[in-house]
């Protein structure tokens, strides 16, 4: 499989990279920065690398920023190991101003802490929702922040697309990609192994909030039923983020947890370039015929072939 490398140094000076010897690309729906960690058997220096670029004929798998290069030796040869993350890493790195706003939309944040790291496309249900007030401590990034202020207005987090745009709408569904290893069904793409995973310790049933007078006296159900019948439940102080509305949070937690109860693991031989969030139309002895969404993909390369490894989980809860 043809791999092209290109990196840029200090100096601005674009170069060639031989293929790896391994490489991993983790792309996951929870994070705005996907993963590269790649080795290659290289002596010469590359100490003043800043970025690198990924591609695969006419698609690009990564292109973004340079976090560690290690320089190793062994009885094999030489080695250098680059680990490097999309430039949604820097929504993660900076810290988000701590203040309070008033009157705060998606957009105005977005245009005074996102904008600034670089970020252009914003997709939103609407512009018009506001927060009265919002109380942003300090400790968050900008991305734990947005996340935050956008699932005050919308419910729901922001994901991060192939283009670096940002999007709060809820996912569509459409266009699934399919996966079965049904002989009769042509164009889809087959499976070596596949995984169907039911996890009863990830729901939550209940939450207690504590009010304003300092007891633990608000309860909050799970709103999606309890058909596993578990019993796990949470006491939880309010964050400040979320004042005023303390069973928007509950909410955000139990969905977060519901996430984690049925999920899919499932390989594939070959390099597919799956995104986070993309729909797959699974059909399989074990599942049955589902329709979910990428939570994660890794494509895994090796001297000897490549793989691409992806969790699917239920899209009402992404």
């Amino acid at each position: 499989m043809s791999i092209e490398l290109m990196g840029l140094t200090l100096g601005n000076e674009t170069i060639a990279l031989q293929n790896p010897s391994s490489m991993v690309i983790t792309r996951a729906w929870d994070s705005p920065a996907y993963q590269l960690d790649i080795t290659l058997s290289q002596e010469e220096p590359l100490d003043d690398l800043t970025k690198i670029q990924v591609k695969h004929g006419e698609d690009t798998l990564f292109a973004g920023f340079c976090d560690e290069l290690v320089r190793s030796i062994d009885g094999n040869g030489a080695f250098i190991s680059i680990s490097a993350r999309t430039p949604g890493a820097l929504l993660c790195d900076n810290e988000a101003l701590p203040k309070t706003y008033t009157n705060l939309t998606a957009q105005d944040f977005f245009n005074a802490e996102v904008k600034p790291l670089g970020f252009t496309g914003l997709q939103l249900p609407n512009t018009t929702a506001s927060a009265a007030t919002f109380q942003l401590n300090k400790g968050h990034s900008v991305w734990e922040a947005f996340c935050i202020l956008c699932f005050r207005l919308y419910g729901r987090e922001p994901h991060i697309t192939a283009a670096n745009t940002l999007v709060v709408e809820r996912l569509s569904g459409e266009n699934p990609a399919m996966i079965t290893n049904d002989a009769e069904t042509t164009g889809a793409l087959r499976y070596c192994s596949l995984e169907y995973i039911t996890r009863r310790s990830s729901p939550l049933s209940t939450i207690v909030y504590r009010d304003v007078g300092g007891a633990y006296s608000q309860l909050y159900n799970n709103p999606y039923g309890n058909e596993q019948q578990v019993r796990r439940n949470r006491y939880v102080i309010p964050a400040a983020e979320y004042t005023g509305n303390p069973a928007l949070d509950a909410y955000r937690r139990v969905t977060k947890a519901q996430l984690g109860l049925h999920s899919v693991r499932v390989t594939i031989p070959g390099l597919v370039n799956f995104y986070p969030g993309q729909a797959v139309y699974l059909d399989a002895k074990p599942t049955g015929g589902l329709l979910m969404a990428v939570y994660q993909a890794k494509i895994i390369y090796t001297e000897s072939g490549c793989l691409t490894r992806l969790v699917l989980a239920d899209a009402a809860y992404m």
